[in-house]
């Protein structure tokens, strides 16, 4: 690695919205080398979290995703709140909060005042069109869909959806990144 290029470890991806879905969204950047900032209100869901990650470590070195001594470091490349303006730093934001239109519409407004207008920003839904989501947005070109299954740690597919607004450099970039999480996305 040559000087000034970044390793997984100093990118950052938010990951809002920390249920069964979100926990898994965690756990496969964690053990893909990222840092993780992850994001819900409840703080049970962040307990949760926090409980799930030896079980999910373990199911990624039984699936043979990463080696056995690689969680070593998940705890101190995570960080967990309540406080969305944590999530400053990302390099990729995923939304995946409950499917409830007018709550995803707002919180993209709120990530979208938070986050540099370059950075991508994925919503995990399957029960809407994408366009739906951009509405709104004052950058919907970097809104795209970025559907995960369940586990999404030791699965390989997602789903990758543009919506009508969403750029050619949006989606070569989501791509790149599911390629990054071990995924082999459907576009």
């Amino acid at each position: 690695m040559t000087s000034g290029e970044k390793t997984p470890s100093d990118e950052v991806i938010a990951v809002v919205g920390l249920g069964g879905l979100g926990r898994g969204i965690v756990a496969c950047c964690l053990s893909r080398g990222f840092a993780v900032v992850g994001i819900d209100l409840e703080q049970s869901n962040r307990e949760r979290l926090s409980d799930y990650l030896p079980e999910a470590a373990a199911q990624c070195v039984e699936a043979g995703v990463i080696d056995a001594d690689d969680p070593a470091d998940w705890q101190a490349r995570l960080e967990l709140s309540a406080d969305l303006t944590s999530i400053g730093r990302a390099c990729l934001v995923i939304e995946a909060i409950p499917e409830h239109l007018p709550s995803k519409q707002q919180l993209l407004e709120e990530i979208e005042r938070i986050v540099p207008a370059d950075v991508p920003i994925g919503s995990n839904t399957s029960a809407f069109p994408i366009t739906a989501l951009q509405e709104g947005c004052k950058h919907p070109e970097r809104i795209f869909g970025m559907h995960w299954s369940s586990h999404g740690h030791l699965t390989r597919f997602m789903e990758l959806t543009p919506g009508e607004q969403t750029s050619p450099e949006t989606m070569a970039l989501a791509a790149a990144m599911a390629g990054r999480l071990g995924k082999e996305p459907a576009i």
